[in-house]
């Protein structure tokens, strides 16, 4: 069995019940399918512990469970310039009370540390007046010939003027 599965404490205890039975370690892997070592170490901690019962893990327990995790995930895909004070208040609305530093620790575990929304700069005033006029002169335009405009950069002046002039006709 792979390591990352416990075993249930109901195969625990029938390992133990054929051991007493008198039942060697590789006779009750090859029953109840688990490896030998696996066996032995049942064994050995029913002979230690005198329980089959899992034991407490070494260790501080986690803070924010996997749904809390998920709650903060869904809040930064949303709104990716959320500070963790508004974090922390939206946990606390899913009753969950963890520090603002908590919150920016698991945000660096799932890579979302620094995730800030950009900021678009705005266009120079010397550019908004000429866009504003050129919209006003192009709001009746139909639909054909805005298909037919292109984008043009500064070496394209001369194409740009061109389909300007067609528009006006």
């Amino acid at each position: 069995m792979p390591r990352t599965k416990e075993i249930s404490e109901h195969l625990r205890q029938t390992v133990i019940d054929a051991h007493q039975a008198g039942k060697g370690y590789k006779t009750i892997s090859k029953e109840l399918e688990l490896h030998r070592s696996t066996v032995r170490h049942i064994v050995h901690k029913w002979r230690q512990f005198h329980t089959v019962v899992s034991r407490p893990r070494s260790g501080r327990p986690t803070k924010i469970t996997p749904k809390a995790r998920q709650v903060i995930l869904q809040e930064i895909v949303k709104d990716p310039g959320l500070t963790s004070k508004e974090l922390k208040a939206s946990l606390a609305l899913a009753n969950v009370n963890v520090h603002d530093s908590t919150i920016r620790r698991t945000l660096t575990n799932i890579r979302m540390h620094g995730c800030v929304a950009k900021r678009k700069k705005l266009p120079p005033k010397r550019n908004i007046v000429p866009c504003l006029q050129f919209a006003e002169n192009h709001v009746d335009t139909s639909e054909v010939c805005w298909k037919r405009v292109l984008r043009a950069d500064e070496t394209k002046r001369k194409q740009f003027k061109f389909l300007e002039a067609e528009v006006q006709e």
